[in-house]
């Protein structure tokens, strides 16, 4: 899901090209993935699939700012980018007295013990048992969790490590936000935190019936 996914490339350039074999049609798990791939590639190529994957988002409820003011903070795959994530952060969110959970990345190898040194909660539960329990989220630049909060309509503060890409799947969102530094993360909390503010946007295709699965696959 995101925009920046080299891959969306060069399936859109393999598309335009006879030198490749290319398939009749691909699924797509949501809109955000499928928005990426009209740009290159003809929409009757295109369909849409469920997301099978993120199908447990329908059952998160959408805890308001508030009434809780407990911030999770996602943890990257690198643990240097988390400790970048966690820099600019905590001194924030300690400052204005708010609940703060860490929620070690799937794949996680070196992270945890980054953020339990730092004195941060560390959440074990699966992301979206996190997410439902939280009225904002703060990750990074170079995971997709922030697709997940905001496809329930929690609001994100993406942190941008400059030493690398900013590949979020919230890129192209005219509400997206990003902050570089602790002053521009404070600003955008203060803003958050005044006012219940819902920023929802369909990333994932999600029916538990699966209904468009059966379709493609032919099943009754």
């Amino acid at each position: 899901v995101r925009p920046r996914d080299l891959r969306y490339q060069l399936i859109a350039h393999d598309s335009q090209s006879d030198q490749f074999l290319f398939p009749n049609i691909i699924a797509t798990n949501g809109p955000a993935t499928r928005d990426e791939l009209a740009a290159g590639i003809a929409d009757s190529r295109l369909i849409s699939i469920e997301a099978q994957r993120y199908q447990s988002l329908l059952k998160i409820q959408r805890v308001r700012t508030g009434s809780n003011r407990t911030v999770l903070i996602a943890g990257d795959l690198l643990p240097e980018h988390s400790q970048f994530i966690l820099d600019v952060a905590l001194p924030v969110l300690q400052q204005l007295n708010l609940t703060v959970n860490f929620k070690p990345h799937p794949a996680d190898i070196g992270s945890r013990l980054l953020a339990e040194a730092a004195g941060a909660n560390i959440i074990y539960s699966d992301f979206q048992t996190a997410l439902s329990r939280t009225s904002l989220l703060i990750t990074g630049s170079l995971t997709a969790a922030s697709a997940e909060a905001v496809h329930v309509g929690i609001p994100v503060i993406t942190v941008v490590d400059p030493s690398h890409f900013n590949l979020s799947p919230l890129l192209r969102l005219p509400f997206a936000r990003f902050a570089r530094t602790s002053l521009e993360l404070q600003t955008h909390l203060e803003q958050l935190l005044s006012h219940d503010i819902e920023e929802r946007r369909e990333m994932f295709t999600i029916d538990d019936t699966l209904v468009r699965w059966r379709r493609l696959l032919s099943v009754e």
